[in-house]
């Protein structure tokens, strides 16, 4: 789902959510509202853990191997998530440069498995995230060209 959402302007789109959106044909970003963070947070059991990410970063790196956006089966009660829908929360062959999950949990910008997973904290809260992509001659390794920052609004 794609609509223009200020008339005739190319600069502003709304989308579904979850979504994946590419930008200039080379930069693919997956996008979800729902706070997966926080509802797998509680459920995770590991076997044997990462010693090189923290306890919020496993969670993401779970949703960054597992190509889902919501691994978590049943869901959360307050989540949003209709299972009915389950292809659109799949990434498909589709593979995110970055993936933006947004969380009332600690905001955090770190490379997983080379995805840039980005929480940029919850607005709620008075946190955001703004992210600068470098271009380059080659269009992988988004990470490496990538310059984030997590900061409170005002």
């Amino acid at each position: 789902y794609q609509r223009r959402v200020h008339g005739d302007s190319d600069d502003v789109v709304g989308v579904s959510n979850p979504a994946f959106v590419s930008v200039d044909g080379n930069i693919n970003i997956a996008i979800s509202t729902n706070d997966i963070i926080q509802h797998m947070s509680s459920p995770l059991i590991e076997s044997s853990p990462d010693p090189n990410l923290n306890r919020i970063a496993r969670i993401a790196k779970e949703v960054v191997r597992s190509r889902c956006f919501y691994p978590l089966c049943p869901p959360a009660a307050e989540s949003q998530v209709d299972f009915s829908q389950h292809q659109y929360y799949e990434f498909g062959d589709r593979v995110p440069d970055i993936v933006i999950l947004p969380s009332v949990m600690p905001p955090f910008i770190q490379e997983i498995d080379n995805t840039l997973v980005v929480n940029p904290g919850s607005n709620a809260k008075g946190f955001s995230a703004e992210l600068t992509i470098h271009s380059s001659t080659d269009p992988h390794r988004i990470c490496d060209r990538t310059r984030g920052e997590i900061f409170k609004l005002m």
